[in-house]
Formats: structure tokens, C-alpha cells, sequence
């Protein structure tokens, strides 16, 4: 049993291999060298704000895998949620000022800027917000330990950007298609793993569309409106990117606030800062 866990543990982690070295192969055969280094530059950021993310991550996961082991479903279901919701907040708030202030923070950081890194950077951010929903849902049906269901079917889909993207390339479409069909695909897959999760955990898909997709989807938009709008009255400087910064925190984390907390979870953070502050 041992090893067959291992075994499907790893297949999980081949589309992976296949999503980043075949695809910059594929790339390099149909448009060279120079789109493979925007690619490449795209990626250290990706990899940078995903540094910044993951110790939040990394500290949900055992308590997911500790409360399905204490059979309490109720607390399972809100970590996964939480989990979910708030590691995609945490990505958004270091996103939003990269995703607006691109072109600036990449001329500031290579003067010359390959083509398509622009578009190539601000792609990948977006490809891992969509991944990132999912990340809490895959820790908790790998705590069950009968994951050879789930790795099939998931790990199937998860093969599908680079057939997908080889198509596109072939009838004309950019590199930018790359990441299209690898924001498409883990969107679907987000969708079919409640379904698994109900089979598995027993677990309420609309829980997490209540919780997590309708609460992400409200603060998308506004957290990136206002700061944008404010960067495209302003000449690009140094200024104004310490500016969207700024705009975008607060931006963020009011309409987090507002739109992305429940009343429960707003009067619990009013309670800790309340508590920190006596201290």
C-alpha cells in the first residue's frame, strides 16, 4: 500500500515536468531561443512571489491531514476553504503591483526587456492563482491515502496544456498560448476536484463555491481596478511604482475586508489586532 502511494504520489508530479521542460522544448521548436528567455524571466518571478506564499501553505497542510485523521469533518472543511481563500489573497497582494507595474519593474530590473516577457510574467502570476485555489483540496484527499482515484483522473487532465498548446502552436496561435491552455485546464481541474472531494472527504462542493469562488471572485476585480486606473494617469517612474504599491496594498486588503471575510472572520481579526494592541 506504502508503495503504491508513492508511486501515485510521484505520477502526481510528472504533468509538473511536463507543464515546465517539455513545454519550453516545445516552444523552442516553433519560436526560438529569444521567447524561451522571456519564458525563463517570467518564471524567477513566478518563483520569487511563490517563495514569499508558501510558508502560509506549508502550515495549513498538516492540520488538514491531522483533522481528517481526528475525524473532524467540520474543521477539515473550514481549513480547506480557508486554506484556499486566504493563500490566494496572500498571491493576489504580492501580485497586483507586479501584474500592473511589469514593464517598469522588469525595464528596472534588465533594462532590456526580451519580447513577450511582459505578457509572459503576467500570465504565470495568473496561472498560479488558479492553481493555488486547489492546493488545500489536494492535501486533503491525499490524506485519505486512497489516492489512486484521484491521481488518474486528475493527474490525466493535468496532461492536457501540452497536447493543447502543440495544437494551438500548430494553427498560429502566440506563446502566449502556453499559458491559456494551462489557466484552462487547472480552472477545469479546480471544478472536477470538488467532485472527487465529495466522493472522497464527503466533503460540500458548494461550501467551497460559497466560501472560496464566489468570495475570490469578488475581490478580483476591485483589487485591480482602482490601482490601475490610478497607474494609467501617471508617467512611469520610480514614483509612481512605489505609489501602486502602495494604492494596491490597501486596495487589497480593504476589499479582502470587505467582500473576502465573513462576518465571523472580519470579528475575529478585529479581536486579535484588539488583543495585540493591549499587549
Amino acid at each position: 500500500a506504502m508503495l503504491s502511494f508513492t508511486g501515485y504520489s510521484f505520477f502526481n508530479h510528472v504533468p509538473y515536468i511536463l507543464n515546465t521542460q517539455a513545454m519550453t522544448l516545445l516552444i523552442n521548436q516553433f519560436f526560438g531561443g529569444s521567447v524561451i528567455s522571456a519564458r525563463g524571466i517570467a518564471h524567477q518571478v513566478e518563483a520569487a512571489v511563490i517563495q514569499l506564499v508558501s510558508n502560509f501553505t506549508t502550515a495549513v497542510r498538516p492540520q488538514i491531514t491531522k483533522s481528517y485523521a481526528a475525524g473532524d469533518h467540520d474543521r477539515l472543511c473550514m481549513l480547506v476553504c480557508m486554506g484556499s481563500k486566504y493563500g490566494f489573497f496572500l498571491m493576489l497582494f504580492f501580485s497586483v503591483p507586479l501584474i500592473i507595474e511589469a514593464p517598469y519593474v522588469l525595464q528596472l530590473w534588465l533594462g532590456d526587456v526580451p519580447p513577450l516577457t511582459v505578457a509572459f510574467m503576467r500570465l504565470s502570476l495568473v496561472s498560479y492563482l488558479v492553481s493555488m485555489l486547489g492546493e488545500t483540496g489536494y492535501t486533503a484527499c491525499q490524506a485519505t491515502g486512497d489516492i489512486r482515484r484521484y491521481t488518474l483522473i486528475i493527474t490525466t487532465m493535468a496532461f492536457f496544456p501540452l497536447p493543447l498548446t502543440w495544437l494551438a502552436f500548430r494553427l498560429g496561435g502566440s506563446p502566449c498560448y502556453s499559458y491559456y491552455t494551462y489557466i484552462l485546464t487547472y480552472g477545469t481541474i479546480n471544478v472536477v476536484r470538488l467532485v472527487l472531494m465529495k466522493q472522497m472527504l464527503h466533503f460540500p462542493p458548494m461550501l467551497f463555491v460559497r466560501r472560496v469562488f464566489l468570495r475570490v471572485g469578488l475581490v478580483v476585480v476591485p483589487a485591480f481596478l482602482l490601482p490601475h486606473l490610478l497607474s494609467a494617469m501617471m508617467v512611469p517612474s520610480f514614483f509612481r511604482f512605489l505609489f501602486t504599491i502602495l494604492v494596491s496594498t490597501l486596495n487589497t486588503v480593504l476589499w479582502t475586508g470587505l467582500l473576502g471575510m465573513r462576518t465571523d472572520e472580519r470579528q475575529y481579526i478585529f479581536t486579535v489586532i484588539k488583543h495585540k494592541c493591549k499587549c
